[in-house]
């Protein structure tokens, strides 16, 4: 066991694209704003598409399809409010089971100050090709932007 770690989690999180655009999520946590990739932890029993699926039914209401597995990072990521948490992250690409979906999302407000005061979730379409690094909290969902980034050319 590697000191100052005490167990696992596992999270999931899904590149949902329309287009030439990626979807963020604008959440917060105790009080903390932080920007990501929909999706969450993984629960005990559940296969890791299985699980992406019930977060983006939880967090924005709406069915998609696992397609592959698109990020595993190469470097170890602690839990950002747990740090006794090691945590291994998978990303995956991600479609919407109905077109429709993606026009009804509700992108809500994207001021991260207010979102942390509320506890709420925001979300907002990113042009890949200007998906900068400091506009996502964890490193994780950085490493995955840029092999995103560099994929879509």
């Amino acid at each position: 066991m590697v000191p100052g770690f005490s167990c696992f989690n596992i999270r999931v999180y899904g590149l949902l694209l329309a287009g030439r655009q990626v979807l963020l999520s604008h959440e917060s946590l105790r009080n903390v704003a932080f920007t990501k990739f929909p999706g969450g932890g993984l629960h005990l029993g559940e296969a890791p598409p299985e699980g992406l699926r019930r977060e983006f039914q939880e967090e924005l209401g709406m069915a998609v399809r696992v397609q592959q597995l698109f990020h595993v990072p190469d470097f170890v990521v602690t839990n950002y409010f747990r740090p006794e948490e090691q945590v291994l992250v998978l990303h995956y690409l991600v479609a919407a089971e109905h077109s429709a979906d993606l026009q009804r999302l509700n992108l809500g407000e994207k001021n991260l100050e207010s979102l942390a005061e509320l506890n709420q979730m925001a979300h907002e379409w990113v042009p890949v090709r200007y998906l900068k690094n400091e506009q996502l909290t964890f490193p994780a969902d950085k490493a995955a932007a840029h092999k995103l980034r560099s994929a879509m050319g």
